[in-house]
């Protein structure tokens, strides 16, 4: 359903493009035809994909035709979205990154303190 032969639009598309999974790639090119943005989806995919889930989803749509059209569409893009890698499903925030930062410090902090007594 989705075009598959859609090439990086530009020098900065190909080189994000090539160091990324293809299923992440695939998300990608998926976004583009809908019009959102994919600067940052290597942070932003969650996000990526619950806006185009949120755009494609047959409930959206009330004439048959289309709603099996996009019936199809959302289950390619839930196979495409079950290939990313789990690294890329979870956001990367400075709240996330920071707290399990000063956890860490805590455990092993703790870990230290317990050896030395």
């Amino acid at each position: 359903m989705f075009k598959r032969d859609m090439e990086p639009e530009t020098e900065t598309d190909t080189k994000r493009s090539s160091g990324l999974p293809e299923s992440l790639n695939q998300l990608a090119n998926i976004a583009k035809q809908y019009g959102i943005s994919v600067e940052n989806i290597e942070n932003d995919a969650k996000n990526i994909y619950r806006t185009l889930s949120k755009q494609i989803h047959p409930d959206l749509y009330p004439e048959p035709n289309v709603k099996i059209k996009k019936e199809e569409e959302m289950k390619e893009l839930n196979a495409i979205w079950d290939k990313v890698p789990n690294q890329y499903k979870t956001a990367n925030t400075w709240y996330d990154n920071y707290v399990y930062s000063e956890v860490v410090k805590t455990i092993i902090i703790n870990s230290i303190k317990k050896d030395i007594k």
